[in-house]
């Protein structure tokens, strides 16, 4: 017998490549984290994660639902961002002369659909993942599809202990380590990070594009 405990069997599928129609169903506030720009350089930024739920011929339904695809992103709205993309195109919108985003609110692209080009790519480590190549409105006239995962945003800037805890667990660990859930409600802090020590980490497979976070 071999006394060395197995590793965890993973059930994450990547999501499929090519062209979907991609419903955002939740934004995520993650706070300001350590990480890297364009140059390399160690930044701090804002950060965000884009939960999106895939559909069409190329998103074979998983165990009877649609695979998602969950991105972590600065959480910028400069016209080189890919959040502003995302947003736009959801919105069906083009804010002309608006370089840094000033005034676009983002909220309400939730819930709306969009066209999501993913392309393989590679992560830091060498192992398989999914980079976004191009984000577009969808057909107007088009059939939109039903989606099936509830709406969802998370605000540290309005904290709900509630929406925490039903987020994923790394989702959770890389919350807790911002300044901003740091700044909290002492009580709040406590208790979610008693829930969070309860669980078991979730690996992260997210990919970097552009102003996605590399990791």
């Amino acid at each position: 017998m071999n006394w060395n405990a197995p590793k965890p069997t993973s059930t994450f599928q990547l999501a499929p490549i090519g062209q979907h129609k991609a419903i955002l169903y939740g934004l995520i506030d993650v706070g300001t984290q350590d990480t890297k720009n364009m140059k390399g350089e160690d930044v701090k930024q804002r950060q965000i994660y884009a939960q999106l739920e895939l559909h069409g011929k190329n998103a074979p339904l998983i165990d009877g639902k649609p695979p998602v695809f969950s991105k972590r992103l600065t959480f910028s709205m400069h016209e080189k961002a890919t959040l502003r993309a995302i947003i736009e195109a959801i919105t069906n919108t083009t804010h002309s002369g608006n370089v840094y985003g000033d005034g676009i609110d983002i909220l309400p692209a939730v819930g709306g659909a969009c066209l999501l080009q993913l392309a393989e790519s590679k992560k830091p480590d060498g192992s398989e993942g999914r980079k976004i190549q191009a984000v577009m409105p969808v057909d107007p006239d088009a059939p939109k599809p039903e989606r099936v995962n509830p709406l969802r945003t998370f605000n540290l800037d309005a904290f709900d202990q509630t929406i925490f805890e039903g987020l994923p667990q790394y989702m959770r660990e890389l919350i807790a380590k911002s300044p901003e859930y740091q700044a909290l409600n002492g009580n709040a802090i406590n208790a979610a990070q008693s829930e969070i020590a309860a669980g078991t980490p979730a690996a992260v497979t997210d990919a970097p594009f552009d102003d996605e976070i590399p990791f």
